[in-house]
């Protein structure tokens, strides 16, 4: 994003884009300046090849002072309400409303001292972010060092070449494919599940998946696995079993419909486990991981914008953002329970069988006893240990109780 003071272009910032549009003096000072930083970033040699190869990168947009002005549609926005005034071009036109990425910089950039946004700014309360465009007004909050985290956490490796992805030569659409199963299809199956159905149906649906890895890991892997295995992996299924009976769980058949979805989301992470194995022959853990999140962002950002998009609430795109509690929640939820797990299974499924693998799945019982007697000081009975010790049992079993001659 490259941003400009509305006053050096002899404008407020509160234009319509139809005022800037006619406005071909201040549009082509807008351009030159969008190429020469064109050429800063090496994305093209000279000014002449920017409109040309690069139209759309980077983005440019001026910045004026707070002021109240009428928008596209004829409401009334209240200047007193803004930290500043914000119009963006897109391909060389100026944008109707304001592009969603675009806000991100913005908004990020008035929390920066010495960017051009902030001198602009108004009185900014806390991290909270308001700004005018063409068709209103658009809140954001930017907590700085937790995008930094979260950035540096996803980027920073493979930027140093600490991680190195080679995906020529390759049949990436097998990775693709791998994509659709987890976690695309499991969260949608999931999330469409459980809301005909109880988390504790899901539960013990989801302690079956070890089973339904060993079956599909002997129809496409070929794997093997002894009888003291397969008893092993029964035992620890059992244990999960077992800690939600006694809970006073039970599966309500005549769920049916959240039933049968809970249950082919087990089926689908049974099935990731077995093509992950396969393609881990190709594909480094990194490789697939990489992929694998990439698409699951943009599918399910796709699936949001279309929403916001027919129900018109694309300004409120990003006002879950001005919660601190949603904050950690989204950083907890995509670093640690999605990023680090998925490098985590992938690395583990190089080098050991899916059937040995999957089992591990059923600990996660284990962790959310321990997380609710540490965190929430809920009880733990004598079922809960009992149970525990079968899964441990199960998995430990899984794991060294195979042929003598597999490594």
């Amino acid at each position: 994003m490259v941003f400009v003071q509305a006053e050096e272009l002899g404008l407020k910032g509160t234009e319509l884009p139809q005022e800037i549009d006619a406005n071909t003096s201040a549009s082509a000072i807008l351009e030159k300046i969008r190429a020469e930083a064109c050429i800063r970033l090496g994305l093209v040699g000279t000014v002449e090849e920017a409109t040309g190869k690069s139209p759309a990168i980077p983005k440019v947009a001026f910045i004026g002072k707070p002021a109240s002005y009428t928008t596209l549609s004829g409401r009334e926005v209240d200047g007193a309400k803004l930290n500043f005034a914000a119009r963006i071009m897109s391909m060389q036109k100026a944008h109707k409303a304001y592009a969603i990425t675009g806000a991100v910089c913005t908004a990020v950039a008035a929390k920066i001292p010495g960017t051009v946004v902030h001198d602009l700014s108004g009185k900014v309360i806390g991290d909270t972010i308001v700004f005018g465009h063409p068709e209103g007004a658009i809140t954001l909050e930017i907590e700085l060092e937790q995008l930094k985290d979260t950035v540096a956490v996803m980027s920073i490796p493979v930027l140093l070449g600490r991680v190195r992805l080679n995906y020529r030569g390759k049949k990436l659409y097998k990775v693709l494919l791998l994509a659709t199963l987890y976690p695309l299809g499991f969260f949608t199956l999931q999330s469409y599940g459980l809301k005909h159905a109880t988390s504790s149906e899901g539960g013990i649906l989801f302690a079956f998946t070890p089973i339904l890895t060993v079956l599909l890991a002997f129809l496409f892997l070929k794997e093997t696995t002894t009888f003291l295995q397969k008893l092993s992996i029964c035992l620890s299924v059992s244990g999960v079993l077992f800690i939600f009976i006694m809970k006073g769980s039970r599966i309500d058949w005549s769920n049916m419909t959240g039933i049968v979805l809970l249950f082919l989301s087990s089926l689908v992470v049974a099935g990731y486990t077995v093509l992950a194995r396969r393609l881990l022959k190709s594909f480094s853990p990194a490789e697939i991981t990489y992929v694998m999140l990439g698409i699951a962002f943009l599918s399910f950002l796709a699936v949001s914008l279309a929403e916001h998009a027919a129900a018109g609430t694309l300004d409120q795109l990003f006002f879950p953002l001005a919660s601190g509690t949603f904050i950690v929640a989204i950083l907890y939820l995509g670093i640690l329970s999605t990023l680090v797990t998925a490098l985590s299974s992938n690395y583990a499924l190089s080098r050991i069988e899916a059937s040995k693998m999957s089992v591990f799945s059923n600990l996660s019982t284990i962790v959310s006893i321990a997380a609710g007697a540490l965190l929430l000081r809920e009880e733990v009975g004598m079922y809960h240990i009992a149970g525990s010790a079968l899964i441990i049992a199960g998995v430990m079993g899984t794991n060294l109780l195979g042929k003598k001659s597999e490594k």
